[in-house]
Formats: C-alpha cells, structure tokens, sequence
C-alpha cells in the first residue's frame, strides 16, 4: 500500500490542496481510490502465489496435494490417479477465481481511463486592489524570487531554471511558504503564520499548467468535489452549478468522460471550471496554455477572456503576446531574474522604455 501511494504524483496532492481539501479527505477521496487501482493486480498475484505455496493460506494445502499426487503417479504409473490432480486443480480455480473477480470489480470501482527557458509575460486582468505584495521573499538554498512592490521596478531573483513566476503564483496561493514580506488577498494577510490556508484558498483560485484533474473521477464529479466536500453545499445546488460551468466553457456533452478521454485542452477547460465551482475571488493562470496546440490553446483563451469580461479578477503568467495585449489591464515583463518592465499594455507594448523589452517583443511579435 505504501508503494501504491508513492506512486500516485505529487500533483495530485497538490492540486486537492489549492482546493481546500484537508489531508484527510485527500488521502480518502483522491489518493487511495487511485493507489487501490494500481495495488489491485499485485495483491491478486500474491494472494494466488500464496495459495500455491503454503498452507497456512488454504484451507486444504493445494501445493502439498500436487507433490503427493504427482509421488503416486510416479510410483503407481496408474492414470486413474490422475483425478486427485484434476480436483486440486478445479478447488485452486474455485479458490481463486471468486478474488479474481473481486479484484477486476475492484478496478472498474477506481478505473482511471485515457491517455529551454523563455521570458514571460505576467498579465493582471483586471486591475483590482484585492490582491497586493509587498518586498515579498522566497529563499529556495542559494537561491531566492524577490517581488519589491514598494517602487514601480520590481525585483525577481530565480533559480537557473526558471524566472520565478510560477513560485509567486504559489505564494499568493499559500502553496508555497513565503520566507520574508507581505502578500494581501482578498482580505488575507498570507505571509501571516495564523493565516487559514484552507479559507484563503476558497477564494483563491489556481489552474495549473499540467491541468491536475482527478484521473479517476468523470468531469462532473471533478468540479462537483471541492463544494460538496470542502464548502459541505447541497448536492443539487452543487450539480447545477457544476453543469451551468461546464456548459460555459463548452463541455456540456462531456460530462460523464474521464478525464484521460479528453483533449488537453477540454482537460484545462474542466480545470478552470473546478476552480470557478468554489466561487472564487481571484484566478491564478500559470501558463495553462504552454502544453496546447494552437487549437486547443484557443478555446483556453476565449474561456479566459470571457472571465476578465464578467469582471473576474485574474493573475495569468503567459507567452501568448497577442493575448495579453487584447486582455490584460496591466503586464509585467520577467527576464533575466528581473521585472524588467511593467505597463499598461497599450505603452508597453508600442513603446517599450527598456531594451530588453524591445529585444524580447522583436522575437515574438
């Protein structure tokens, strides 16, 4: 069972965390039902190995009934005696095939179907004053990503391998611990040890990249979770306003599928509309549409400017320039290490004030 669990990712706990989910209904609801799956098989080929073998598993010694049929076959050289073999034979399958279909059942109940560093763009959609930071630190060893919200420049400082920009989304989140500094959201000082994570991510919204659905729930029952579980609604308020999402973001006909049956892109859709189910002040987007084609990357955007269009206020990390430009209230720039630049999207975009800017938007624009 522990290696079952260990196998199951570590963006699964993850994401049931962004969700409010305690530890104990993550482990019961979301981690369990898929270690059982992976379990199942190697149980049934134990259990089957310890029949044969010994008999301190069976009731009658199947494996001491075979070595003293086949001594008599040897001795005797009598077919008749081979009856006794074919009766152990037919109480080792009477014995196993009962777990056999237990074990098969056990896999349908949790069956899970399916299938270089760049510079970014932090986009806010819209302006609002409900999220705020402050000389914010996170140390990572020798390393650390600094925000110093106290001058128009801010400062980034990041590992080799990435800029910082997901770790901050993680800090507004309370995902990641902040070493130094302020983060106000929605009312919640984050950086403060008494902080509730779990209310502050009721109204703290994250999609991640890599979509994090629960492999073994249908897209339904994904966005239905968190509110029955977490905020303890009504389940028929709960369900209507689960299909009245997925009808908004285009997946009304999938909500009996897994999520291994969808495309990437109806697989982050179903994402956004998870995190909207807790009825979310703020949305955090870190780089949902980085893994899509250029099809699917479009049906992620127009359910993103559709929320920016009714008034949700949303943090999203993103390459997409055009888009930012169409959406975004205000852009910072992360380069280098740094905030290079941040603007207005209109002066940020047509006349940049810093070279590396200018370097940057020559590339992709």
């Amino acid at each position: 069972m522990r290696g079952g669990v260990g196998s199951i990712p570590l963006a699964q706990w993850e994401s049931a965390e962004s969700l409010a989910f305690t530890r104990r209904h993550t482990m019961w609801m979301i981690i369990l039902p898929q270690a059982v799956k992976r379990m199942a098989p190697p149980w049934m080929n134990l259990y089957a190995i310890l029949t044969i073998a010994t008999t301190l598993i069976s009731v009658v010694g199947i494996q001491d009934g075979l070595t003293v049929t086949r001594a008599a076959l040897v001795a005797e050289s009598r077919p008749e005696l081979m009856m006794p073999m074919y009766l152990l034979l037919l109480m080792f399958f009477a014995y196993c095939y009962p777990i056999a279909l237990a074990t098969m059942a056990l896999e349908r109940r949790f069956q899970v179907k399916g299938r270089e560093w760049r510079p970014s763009i932090v986009s806010a959609i819209p302006s609002s004053s409900s999220t705020r930071r402050k000389k914010l630190r996170r140390d990572a060893g020798a390393s650390a990503c600094r925000h110093d919200g106290t001058a128009r420049r801010e400062g980034l400082h990041h590992r080799p391998s990435g800029s910082g920009k997901s770790t901050l989304l993680r800090c507004i989140n309370a995902l990641t611990p902040i070493d130094k500094g302020t983060i106000a959201v929605a009312g919640r000082e984050v950086h403060d040890p008494a902080l509730d994570k779990l209310a502050l991510r009721r109204d703290v919204g994250i999609v991640f990249q890599q979509h994090n659905l629960f492999p073994h729930r249908t897209v339904l029952q994904n966005v239905m979770m968190a509110p029955l579980h977490v905020l303890k609604q009504d389940k028929a308020e709960v369900e209507a306003r689960a299909r009245r999402l997925l009808d908004k973001v285009g997946l009304s006909a999938k909500l009996a599928a897994y999520p291994g049956e969808l495309s990437g892109g109806q697989q982050q859709r179903v994402a956004i509309a998870r995190s909207l189910a807790m009825g979310p002040k703020v949305m955090l987007f870190d780089e949902v549409t980085a893994a899509l084609d250029p099809e699917t990357k479009k049906e992620v955007l127009v359910t993103i400017r559709d929320l920016a269009a009714e008034g949700m206020t949303c943090i999203l990390v993103t390459h997409e320039m055009g888009f930012a430009r169409e959406v975004a209230d205000h852009v910072y720039f992360i380069g280098g290490g740094v905030i290079v630049e941040d603007g207005a999207p209109d002066a940020f975009f047509a006349a940049p004030r810093e070279a590396r800017t200018r370097a940057f938007l020559e590339q992709v624009l």
